[in-house]
Protein backbone atom coordinates (compact mmCIF):
# COMPACT_ATOMS: atom_id res chain seq x y z
CA UNK A 1 0.00 0.00 0.00
CA UNK A 2 1.29 3.43 -0.89
CA UNK A 3 -0.30 6.43 0.83
CA UNK A 4 0.83 10.02 0.35
CA UNK A 5 4.34 8.94 -0.70
CA UNK A 6 4.66 6.59 2.28
CA UNK A 7 5.09 2.91 1.44
CA UNK A 8 5.21 1.56 5.02
CA UNK A 9 2.69 3.16 7.38
CA UNK A 10 4.03 1.46 10.51
CA UNK A 11 7.60 2.52 9.73
CA UNK A 12 6.41 6.10 9.19
CA UNK A 13 4.54 6.00 12.49
CA UNK A 14 7.64 4.72 14.29
CA UNK A 15 9.70 7.45 12.65
CA UNK A 16 7.23 10.14 13.73
CA UNK A 17 7.12 8.75 17.27
CA UNK A 18 10.93 8.93 17.45
CA UNK A 19 10.85 12.55 16.27
CA UNK A 20 8.24 13.46 18.89
CA UNK A 21 10.12 11.70 21.69
CA UNK A 22 13.24 13.64 20.71
CA UNK A 23 11.28 16.91 20.81
CA UNK A 24 9.93 16.00 24.26
CA UNK A 25 13.39 15.08 25.57
CA UNK A 26 14.60 18.53 24.53
CA UNK A 27 11.57 20.21 26.13
CA UNK A 28 10.70 21.84 22.81
CA UNK A 29 7.77 22.12 20.44
CA UNK A 30 7.64 21.31 16.73
CA UNK A 31 5.36 22.84 14.12
CA UNK A 32 3.27 20.71 11.81
CA UNK A 33 5.44 21.92 8.92
CA UNK A 34 8.70 21.06 10.72
CA UNK A 35 7.34 17.62 11.58
CA UNK A 36 6.37 16.96 7.98
CA UNK A 37 9.78 18.07 6.72
CA UNK A 38 11.53 15.87 9.31
CA UNK A 39 9.77 12.79 7.94
CA UNK A 40 11.24 10.66 5.17
CA UNK A 41 9.80 10.92 2.69
CA UNK A 42 8.73 14.42 3.70
CA UNK A 43 5.02 15.05 4.19
CA UNK A 44 3.33 18.35 3.44
CA UNK A 45 1.99 19.89 6.64
CA UNK A 46 -1.54 19.71 5.24
CA UNK A 47 -1.27 16.10 4.09
CA UNK A 48 -4.03 14.04 5.65
CA UNK A 49 -1.53 11.26 6.37
CA UNK A 50 0.40 13.52 8.75
CA UNK A 51 -2.72 13.92 10.88
CA UNK A 52 -3.61 10.23 10.67
CA UNK A 53 -0.15 9.32 11.96
CA UNK A 54 -0.47 11.85 14.79
CA UNK A 55 -3.91 10.53 15.71
CA UNK A 56 -2.62 6.96 15.83
CA UNK A 57 0.31 8.02 18.00
CA UNK A 58 -2.04 9.84 20.40
CA UNK A 59 -4.18 6.72 20.64
CA UNK A 60 -1.20 4.40 21.16
CA UNK A 61 0.36 6.63 23.81
CA UNK A 62 -2.92 6.85 25.73
CA UNK A 63 -3.25 3.06 25.71
CA UNK A 64 0.35 2.75 26.94
CA UNK A 65 -0.44 5.19 29.77
CA UNK A 66 2.13 7.69 28.51
CA UNK A 67 1.64 11.45 28.09
CA UNK A 68 0.16 12.80 24.87
CA UNK A 69 3.14 13.64 22.66
CA UNK A 70 0.84 15.28 20.14
CA UNK A 71 0.60 18.24 22.54
CA UNK A 72 4.08 19.20 21.37
CA UNK A 73 3.00 19.67 17.73
CA UNK A 74 1.87 23.25 17.26
CA UNK A 75 0.72 25.67 14.59
CA UNK A 76 3.34 28.20 13.55
CA UNK A 77 0.76 30.99 13.58
CA UNK A 78 -0.52 30.42 17.13
CA UNK A 79 2.09 28.33 18.96
CA UNK A 80 -0.60 25.87 20.08
CA UNK A 81 -1.94 22.65 18.54
CA UNK A 82 -4.69 22.75 15.95
CA UNK A 83 -8.32 22.25 16.86
CA UNK A 84 -8.09 18.52 16.18
CA UNK A 85 -5.90 18.10 19.26
CA UNK A 86 -8.59 19.48 21.54
CA UNK A 87 -11.62 17.62 20.15
CA UNK A 88 -12.87 15.25 22.82
CA UNK A 89 -9.67 15.47 24.83
CA UNK A 90 -10.14 18.32 27.26
CA UNK A 91 -13.12 16.84 29.12
CA UNK A 92 -12.89 17.57 32.81
CA UNK A 93 -10.84 20.73 32.31
CA UNK A 94 -12.29 24.19 32.76
CA UNK A 95 -10.21 25.52 29.90
CA UNK A 96 -8.77 23.74 26.84
CA UNK A 97 -5.57 25.78 27.18
CA UNK A 98 -5.13 24.42 30.72
CA UNK A 99 -5.55 20.90 29.34
CA UNK A 100 -2.89 21.53 26.69
CA UNK A 101 -0.43 23.02 29.21
CA UNK A 102 -0.94 20.02 31.49
CA UNK A 103 -0.22 17.66 28.58
CA UNK A 104 2.95 19.57 27.69
CA UNK A 105 4.24 19.48 31.26
CA UNK A 106 3.49 15.74 31.54
CA UNK A 107 5.35 15.06 28.27
CA UNK A 108 8.39 17.01 29.33
CA UNK A 109 8.45 15.44 32.81
CA UNK A 110 8.06 11.91 31.43
CA UNK A 111 10.49 12.09 28.51
CA UNK A 112 13.04 14.65 29.75
CA UNK A 113 12.75 14.06 33.48
CA UNK A 114 11.93 16.69 36.03
CA UNK A 115 14.33 19.64 35.91
CA UNK A 116 16.96 19.78 38.61
CA UNK A 117 16.61 22.71 41.07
Amino acid sequence: MKTGGVTDYQASKAQMLAILVNVAQQRHFITYRELGVAMFPPLHHRNRLLYELLQDICYDEAHANRPNLCALVVRKSTGIPGVGFFVGMSEGYHDAHDYWQTCVQHCWAYWAGDPQP
